[in-house]
C-alpha cells in the first residue's frame, strides 16, 4: 500500500520526466474502449474540462498513445502535438502545456515571483516560500491534497510554466515552508519541445526567466500556432524518428501504397527481422522501425492512405491468409509468430521479382573499421547516489561517489532490503535507512513523522 508507493516514487525519483532526451518506443490507436476509459478519468481528474472539449483534444478514430522510454505514456490525436501524459504509465493523468495554454482553466495553480521561474525552469522543484499568497489568505489556494495535480504561473502573467503534482497536504501547504510541488513538465523541457517549441505571449522568451505579460489572445483557434505546432509535433518526436529508406528494392512507378505495404513487409520478415528470436514484435515498431526504413529509396510509405487505413488491420488481414500469428491485448496488436514458407509470402516474392534487388550495404552486416578509425561514441547513462542513500549504500558496501547504471542502482536497493529481511510476502518493512531515503525524498517528511 503506502509504503510500497513511496518505494515506487523513490525509485521513480532518480529520472526527471523530461529534462533529459527520451526517444518513443512505439504506438498505437486507442480502441472506443479504451479511449471512453480515458476520457472518463480525464473528466474525473479534472471536473472543469467538459466532454465536449475532451472530444475536441481526443477525437475518436485519432486518439493514440505513445510509449516512451522514460516509462511515460502520452496522448495525442493524429498528427497533433501531445495532449496529455501519464507520467509513470500509472494512470497520473496531466495535460501539456500545449493544452494547458488553450484550456487554462482546468487546472488549479500556484502563483510565484517572476525571479523565481528560473529555478523552476532549470529543474528545481518548487518550494512554498516561494509562493505567493492570495488576497483573501491562505484560504485562497483551495483544498489542498497530497498528489493533487496543480500548475505554476508567475505573477503578472495568464499562462502556466510548468505542472506536477502536489508533495504537501492542507495543512502543511499553509505553513508555507519546505518543498511543495514536484514538477514533471516545465517550458524549455523536451515535451515542450516536442510539442511545437510554441510560446504563447511575449513573457514567454529565452531568457533564464518567465516575465510578466498581459497578453492572453493565444488559444485553439489560433491556426498559425496551431499549423505550426502541429508541423513542429511531427517532426520532433510524436512518433519513432523515421529511417532513411535501405530496403535496395526498385519502385515500380504505379505502386500504390498497399503494394508498397506488402513490399516493405517481405522486406522486413527476409532483413532485420529474419531471425525469429526478434518476435514478438509490437505493430507500431514493426511498421516504424522494420517496414519504413525498407521502402524503396524514392518512397513514402504512409498506411493511412492505404485500403487498411492501420498497421493493425493490415496484419490481420496477413492473420486471417494464416501467413502469420497476431495476439492482441488492450488494444495492443503484436506479431507472434511468422511462417516464412507460407504461400503468401512465396506470391509477394514472384510480385516483386523484378523490383527486389540485391541487399544494399547499409542493411548488410558492418564491415570491420578501418585500422587506426574511431569506434562511434557510446552513451551510457549513469547515476550517483544522493546524501539519503549513504547509509543504504555504506551498508552494501558501495562508495557514494562511484557512479551506477540504473539497473545497478536498483538491484542495490533490492539487495539491501533482502540483507537486512525487509521483504515479506510482498511487503516492505521500513527501517531507519529506508525511512531516511524515502520518506525525505519522496514524500518531503520528516523521518519521525507518523
Amino acid at each position: 500500500g503506502t509504503v510500497f508507493d513511496l518505494f515506487q516514487r523513490f525509485l521513480s525519483s532518480l529520472i526527471h520526466m523530461f529534462k533529459k532526451s527520451y526517444t518513443a518506443q512505439g504506438q498505437n490507436l486507442l480502441s472506443k474502449k479504451d479511449l471512453k476509459a480515458l476520457k472518463s478519468q480525464l473528466c474525473e481528474l479534472y471536473p472543469s474540462l467538459t466532454e465536449k472539449e475532451v472530444d475536441e483534444i481526443l477525437p475518436e478514430g485519432q486518439a493514440k498513445v505513445v510509449k516512451l522510454d522514460n516509462r511515460c505514456l502520452l496522448y495525442s490525436a493524429g498528427d497533433a502535438p501531445a495532449a496529455f501524459f501519464d507520467a509513470e504509465g500509472r494512470s497520473e493523468l496531466y495535460p501539456t502545456l500545449y493544452t494547458l495554454w488553450q484550456y487554462p482553466h482546468i487546472m488549479q495553480e500556484l502563483t510565484i515571483h517572476p525571479p523565481v521561474s528560473k529555478f523552476v525552469l532549470n529543474g528545481a522543484d518548487l518550494m512554498l516560500p516561494g509562493v505567493l499568497v492570495p488576497a483573501n489568505g491562505v484560504v485562497g489556494f483551495g483544498t489542498v491534497t497530497k498528489g493533487q495535480p496543480r500548475c505554476i504561473k508567475i505573477d503578472g502573467n495568464p499562462y502556466a510554466i510548468a505542472v506536477g503534482r502536489m508533495l504537501v497536504n492542507q495543512t502543511q501547504m499553509e505553513k508555507l515552508k519546505g518543498k511543495g510541488m514536484e514538477v514533471l513538465h516545465v517550458y524549455k523541457d523536451g515535451l515542450w519541445a516536442q510539442c511545437g517549441k510554441v510560446k504563447p505571449n511575449a513573457g514567454f522568451t529565452e531568457e533564464e526567466e518567465v516575465a510578466p505579460c498581459s497578453e492572453s489572445e493565444w488559444n485553439k483557434d489560433n491556426k498559425e500556432l496551431q499549423e505550426s505546432a502541429t508541423k513542429d509535433a511531427a517532426e520532433t518526436g510524436d512518433k519513432p524518428a523515421e529511417e532513411k529508406p535501405s530496403g535496395g528494392g526498385k519502385a515500380a512507378a504505379d505502386w500504390t501504397q498497399d503494394d508498397l505495404l506488402d513490399f516493405t513487409f517481405l522486406q522486413a520478415m527476409k532483413q532485420s527481422l529474419a531471425d525469429d528470436k526478434a518476435l514478438p514484435i509490437e505493430a507500431s515498431e514493426l511498421y516504424e522501425k522494420h517496414m519504413k526504413p525498407a521502402r524503396p529509396e524514392g518512397t513514402t510509405l504512409d498506411v493511412k492512405k492505404s485500403s487498411h487505413k492501420q498497421i493493425g488491420k493490415f496484419l490481420n488481414a496477413m492473420r486471417k491468409s494464416k501467413a502469420i500469428d497476431v495476439t492482441e491485448k488492450k488494444g495492443v496488436i503484436h506479431v507472434s509468430k511468422v511462417d516464412r514458407n507460407h504461400k503468401v509470402f512465396a506470391a509477394l516474392e514472384t510480385k516483386f521479382a523484378d523490383e527486389i534487388a540485391v541487399v544494399p550495404a547499409a542493411v548488410a552486416p558492418a564491415a570491420p573499421a578501418a585500422t587506426g578509425g574511431l569506434p562511434p561514441p557510446k552513451v551510457t547513462a549513469l547515476w550517483k547516489p544522493s546524501h539519503y542513500l549513504e547509509a543504504i549504500w555504506k551498508a552494501m558496501g558501495k562508495k557514494k561517489d562511484d557512479l551506477f547504471s540504473w539497473d545497478e542502482a536498483r538491484s542495490i536497493v533490492f539487495n539491501y532490503i533482502e540483507q537486512e529481511n525487509l521483504g515479506k510476502d510482498g511487503s516492505i518493512k521500513m527501517n531507519e535507512g529506508l525511512l531516511e531515503a524515502l520518506w525525505k525524498t519522496a514524500s518531503g517528511q520528516k523521518k519521525d513523522q507518523k
